[in-house]
């Protein structure tokens, strides 16, 4: 793994995270896993606490069932204990999703029937009244504020009822 690939996928797990504020309802939790980085040492305190080699990234969790994504750099490929990890989640009902785009992220969204509350037009995030909210190649996107008020989630929530 060189540095460049290493700040790509840090800056798309950033830009994810973002998304994932702006796009989730309130009914709809998620974090991200953070298991990487610090050395062996970190790496065997981690290991001790019960941290699996090869976890996803980042899990949601939506009306009692839980979806895990990998974040990958464009190029990136699952290595190491992935593979097998993902296929143990998906042998216990557990959904995992590879993504490079946000627009995969936002399928594996909606094929957990969960809706995001904004939209992705080009890389770029748009609420629901079409104001650009961020966009995926922004270096400072992971900075993105969150919705000032309970009015403007619940206004976007009534943008995209049936």
């Amino acid at each position: 793994m060189t540095f460049a690939r290493v700040n790509e996928e840090e800056q798309f797990h950033r830009t994810v995270a973002s998304y994932l504020e702006y796009a989730l309802p309130p009914s709809v939790w998620f974090t991200t896993i953070g298991h990487g980085g610090g050395g062996a040492a970190r790496g065997a305190r981690l290991k001790a606490m019960g941290v699996k080699a090869g976890c996803p990234d980042i899990l949601i969790v939506s009306h009692g069932n839980a979806l895990f994504l990998e974040l990958k750099a464009s190029k990136g490929r699952l290595t190491g204990d992935q593979p097998e990890t993902h296929e143990k989640i998906r042998a216990a009902q557990g959904s995992v999703y590879t993504c490079r785009t946000l627009e995969e992220v936002r399928d594996a969204l909606l094929m957990m029937r969960i809706t995001p509350l904004v939209s992705i037009k080009d890389g770029k995030i748009f609420s629901a009244a079409g104001t650009r909210i961020a966009t995926g190649k922004s270096r400072w996107i992971g900075m993105a504020p969150k919705p000032k008020s309970r009015r403007a989630i619940k206004a976007a929530m009534d943008f995209y009822k049936p």
